[in-house]
Formats: C-alpha cells, sequence, structure tokens
C-alpha cells in the first residue's frame, strides 16, 4: 500500500505541474495577443491583466482591449509605426480639385450682326448687348 501512495503524490504533483504550466499562458493570453498583435498599449494591458485578470471580467476587458485596435498604429518593441493592415474603411484622403484657367474675357461672335463683341468673364452667363448692333445675347461660359 505504501507504494501506491508514493505513486498517488507523484501523480498528483504532475497535474499539479501540468495545470500550472497550462494555466499561466491562459492566465496572460490578452497581453499575449496584446504583443502579437503589436498593439499600442502593451503595458497597460499587461497590468490589468496581471492585477485583475483573477476577476473574469478583467480577463475578459484586457481580452477585449487586446483584440480591439484603437488607432492604425502599432508598436514593434522599440517604436510606433504606421499600420499596413488592409482597413475597408480607409479612404484615401481627399485631393484638391484640378484648377483649371478662366479665361478673364472672351470673344462672342454677335448672333445678329456677327461682328465680334468682348465679354469680361464677371458677365458669363448674363445677357449682354452687343457695342456694333446693340443686339442683345447670352455670354455663355466656356465649357471646361
Amino acid at each position: 500500500m505504501h507504494m501506491f501512495a508514493v505513486a498517488d503524490s507523484e501523480a498528483t504533483l504532475l497535474l499539479i505541474i501540468l495545470a500550472v504550466i497550462v494555466s499561466i499562458p491562459l492566465y496572460f493570453l490578452p497581453a499575449l495577443v496584446a504583443v502579437h498583435r503589436g498593439h499600442s498599449n502593451i503595458l497597460a494591458i499587461f497590468l490589468i491583466n496581471l492585477f485583475l485578470g483573477w476577476l473574469l471580467v478583467g480577463w475578459v476587458a484586457a481580452l477585449v482591449w487586446a483584440v480591439v485596435q484603437t488607432d492604425d498604429r502599432r508598436y514593434d518593441g522599440r517604436r510606433y509605426r504606421q499600420s499596413d493592415d488592409s482597413n475597408p474603411f480607409d479612404y484615401p484622403a481627399p485631393q484638391p480639385a484640378p484648377v483649371y484657367p478662366v479665361p478673364v474675357m472672351m470673344i462672342y461672335s454677335c448672333p445678329h450682326c456677327r461682328r465680334p463683341a468682348n465679354v469680361p468673364a464677371s458677365l458669363f452667363g448674363f445677357v449682354v448687348s452687343c457695342a456694333g448692333c446693340g443686339g442683345p445675347f447670352t455670354a455663355i461660359p466656356p465649357a471646361v
């Protein structure tokens, strides 16, 4: 009977060692996820995991924080760098509208007398009168 008691204590000791080996990485899973993902708040996640992880709420909060990326910067152990993850909501920066040269003055042909009429850009879209015959016509702005 003495031999079985020794075997039982060794088996119990092995089970305890195995449980410790499995439970430590499981306990620090949020910190490990944060390190693996290059989260910018690794230290804070580790401290919450270390001190509040024994509460189930603290462990879950640290795990959620480790999984959710809060910004597009990642910490690679030495410095922050831009994330190269493809984000479907990351649109390119808007480009400025192209600037086309707008004429200051255009020469129109009077529809009544066919004489050239100089029309300033400030009158584009308005009805103007020909200087030669006095006939009205609309100065249509040029198509850009």
